[in-house]
């Protein structure tokens, strides 16, 4: 599920990126007289236009992408009946204060549309120790601003801890990081800030972005957005194993094996395996102390013979290719039966 919502955020990033690029393109034609218009555009208003509007459109995004990711969690989480939410006193604490806040503010318009007896209702069930389906809205109820502090602290609060150590460990974030010379708090920050300054703003901003800059900032929150969803993930792989008689035996998890050597010079690796079929073309899930991702197995060795298909015996070493290299001790599972996640 995490995955399924980063993928509808990744079309939105794609679709930022192309009407920006358009966008620059066309100014450079009709700058050098290749395209005529019949009215006059004037070229740095369109720019900080462009930037605004971008801006604008990618911060609501990321901010929808993580209140959606972390509702897919509570549905989750209530769905297999787990006591993660409700033996949690951080959750109560933090549900029974978004409640109240968003039950002073009930006639805003930003919580016009929510159930206020479902609400409530979910509270109650909560502090009874009792499953029932919860709105994500009482968690963000006083929160202005998606800060990096604000994401951490949210994902804190569902119980989803360690969320700060995975972020700040997240190879694709930490090398989007350096390139930019920032850290993931400080460019969430100024993206927020910027974001406040093009909405509330009595005239344009002088200090703007250009295409190039945000192209580069797109490419902050999709791997910021990427570490989320495979934080999430790796928090529901690591409670299925801690619950293998779940109550209602829907969540299956198949360990296919263990990365006990890479062979980085064929860009294969050796596992030592579990008794679950492979085959070529199988979608897998890798998972790692700070990745957990969806890979592709693209050719399987037994004794340096190729196979299209095998089921291995206990502990049986294979050698594998995937798309990506998983390092040494990465567990990896079949990703067949995990239509939960």
């Amino acid at each position: 599920m995490p995955f399924t919502t980063l993928k509808s955020f990744e079309a939105q990033i794609t679709n930022i990126r192309s009407i920006v690029t358009t966008n620059d393109e066309l100014r450079i034609k009709i700058s050098s007289g290749e395209v005529s218009t019949t009215i006059a555009i004037d070229d740095l208003y369109w720019r900080r236009y462009d930037y605004c509007s971008a801006i604008l459109r990618l911060y609501a995004s990321f901010e929808r992408f993580v209140i959606d990711a972390l509702q897919k969690w509570l549905d989750w989480v209530v769905r297999h009946k787990l006591p993660v939410l409700s033996q949690s006193d951080r959750v109560i604490t933090r549900y029974r204060h978004g409640v109240g806040e968003i039950l002073k503010r009930a006639s805003e318009s930003r919580f016009s549309k929510i159930n206020m007896t479902s609400m409530v209702d979910g509270l109650a069930s909560l502090q009874n120790k009792t499953d029932t389906p919860l709105g994500i809205e009482p968690v963000f109820a006083a929160t202005p601003n998606l800060r990096f502090g604000e994401v951490v602290s949210a994902l804190d609060s569902l119980e989803l801890l360690g969320s700060l150590e995975w972020l700040n460990s997240f190879p694709p974030l930490i090398q989007c990081c350096e390139a930019a010379d920032k850290t993931p708090e400080g460019y969430l920050k100024e993206l927020v800030e910027r974001r406040n300054e093009a909405a509330h703003g009595n005239k344009m901003p002088d200090d703007f972005w250009s295409v190039a800059l945000i192209k580069d900032c797109t490419e902050f929150v999709l791997c910021l957005a990427t570490a989320i969803s495979e934080f999430i993930v790796s928090r529901m792989v690591e409670i299925t194993e801690a619950n293998p008689k779940n109550q209602d035996n829907s969540l299956k998890l198949s360990q296919i094996g263990k990365v006990t050597e890479n062979l980085k010079k064929h860009n294969a690796f050796i596992i030592s395996s579990n008794p679950v079929g492979i085959w070529e073309g199988m979608e897998i899930l890798v998972v790692t102390h700070v990745r957990c991702y969806i890979d592709l197995l693209k050719s399987i060795q037994l004794n340096g013979h190729k196979t299209t298909a095998w089921m291995p015996s206990e502990n049986e070493e294979i050698g594998l290719c995937a798309v990506t290299l998983p390092p040494k001790k990465a567990r990896i599972y079949s990703f067949c039966e995990t239509n939960w996640l």
